[in-house]
């Protein structure tokens, strides 16, 4: 057996080693230039525009740089069910870009804007935006409700598994049992229905490019978003179903968080290859903040951001608990909502920013009730790791040669006392 999990560890950790991803699209700068010229987002500082202005000049687009050089954004009037609509200030903060507006500009858009499916939200917002027109108040409640999601599923889904959180969560933490319920084959069920809210979210139009003014959901987040989701639910199910079982069923259940860790890491690469417009950027780092947020609290939080998420693949691989991938997931799947408040106008990126951490720490709160020692030996090997990533610079290589040997040692680990020490 011991040679059969050496063959395993030498297996996984020279696949991480030798795998390369291909080199990210440089039509990359077809890039949302990032697309700042084409999509009028809005640059809101000098560091987002010297990039801006940078990616248009590669393209050789003089006309373009000239114009963000200028901040100068055309008027833009489109027809719909007759009335002329002023979309000029709206363009900015358009879901679909403004290229999308900018392309009916004195056209009848009527056929195209009711094909979208709007939500009620949408139109009373058009109806504002009518000359002469009086715009009736919208309420909080109808901005949550859209035509994507007829049957509510999506939003019954969330519900529940907030509530599925909250009661694991609890449990795991106040009572006898350190698993929160998840235990053996039976915690499967109730996995499923976090795999599903995931899924489910593909059914939404969501811009292919960040918008650069707000925290919004654009696609390759929203990949990343359900790659990682479905990463803590696998290694959640097979900690359970390792629970109170044998040492070989223990010691494959580390197996396959191992296999699922390295699968989750080329998916989310691929994702980024296929959706990245814009090649400087990165999910955490280029995030937006709020007006007024000194550089040092905005390195604050992308110096937590970063941690946290390799504490989440740590996580991932102990194991031990299956409370711990449940946990690491809450703040995944939140920040898919917090968006879509933002985008609502009903959070703003400050509250953003605030619950999102607020979420990012709920994993570690389980980990110092249960997990004790073991989980405090994770915190600076996170630290570490992280460390000889920002050191080793931002090639997709570096982070496989690091993940190489954790993976390849908790394959070796198997199923040894300290990961038990979790529970």
């Amino acid at each position: 057996m011991a040679s059969y999990r050496l063959w395993l560890a030498f297996s996984i950790g020279a696949a991480c080693a030798y795998y390369a991803p291909p080199t990210r699209r440089r039509v990359a700068l077809r890039n949302t230039a990032l697309n700042y010229a084409d999509t009028d987002v809005a640059v809101d500082s000098s560091a987002d525009r010297a990039r801006a202005l940078d990616s248009l000049r590669k393209k050789g687009d003089k006309a373009a740089v000239k114009a963000l050089q200028a901040d100068d954004v055309a008027d833009i009037v489109v027809i719909i069910d007759g009335l002329d609509v002023d979309v000029t200030e709206y363009a900015r903060e358009h879901p679909g870009g403004a290229a999308v507006l900018r392309k009916f500009h004195g056209k009848d858009a009527s056929k195209a804007f009711h094909a979208a499916k709007h939500s009620k939200a949408a139109l009373d917002r058009m109806k504002a935006l009518q000359p002469e027109a009086k715009a009736k108040p919208v309420s909080r409640a109808s901005k949550l409700f859209t035509h994507e999601d007829r049957s509510q599923v999506h939003k019954v889904l969330g519900l529940w598994c907030l509530g599925h959180y909250v009661v694991r969560i609890h449990r795991g933490i106040w009572s006898a049992d350190p698993t929160g319920g998840l235990t053996a084959l039976s915690a499967v069920p109730w996995l499923l229905p976090h795999a599903l809210l995931s899924l489910s979210s593909i059914k939404f139009h969501v811009p292919r490019e960040r918008i650069a003014k707000k925290p919004m959901i654009w696609q390759e987040f929203r990949m990343h978003n359900i790659i990682f989701a479905l990463r803590s639910f696998v290694c959640a199910a097979l900690a359970a179903a390792s629970l109170h079982a044998s040492t070989i069923t223990r010691q494959r259940a580390a197996v396959g968080a191992a296999c699922t860790v390295f699968a989750s890491l080329v998916a989310a690469d691929v994702a980024t290859i296929k959706l990245r417009e814009d090649a400087s950027e990165t999910t955490t780092e280029t995030m937006p903040y709020w007006a007024g947020a000194s550089p040092s609290t905005i390195r604050r939080f992308k110096g937590f951001y970063a941690y946290c998420q390799w504490m989440a693949t740590l996580g991932c691989l102990a194991n031990g608990n299956p409370l711990w991938p449940l946990c690491i997931a809450l703040p995944i799947q939140l920040a898919s909502l917090l968006m879509t408040l933002v985008r609502k106008g009903l959070l703003t990126a400050r509250g953003y920013h605030l619950l999102y951490t607020a979420s990012l720490c709920v994993p570690f709160v389980v980990g110092l009730a249960r997990g004790g020692a073991p989980f405090l030996a994770l915190t600076p090997a996170a630290y570490a790791l992280l460390f000889a990533r920002r050191r080793l610079g931002r090639a997709p290589q570096w982070k496989y040669l690091i993940w190489a040997p954790v993976l390849a040692a908790r394959v070796l680990a198997g199923d040894h006392a300290v990961f038990r020490a979790f529970l």
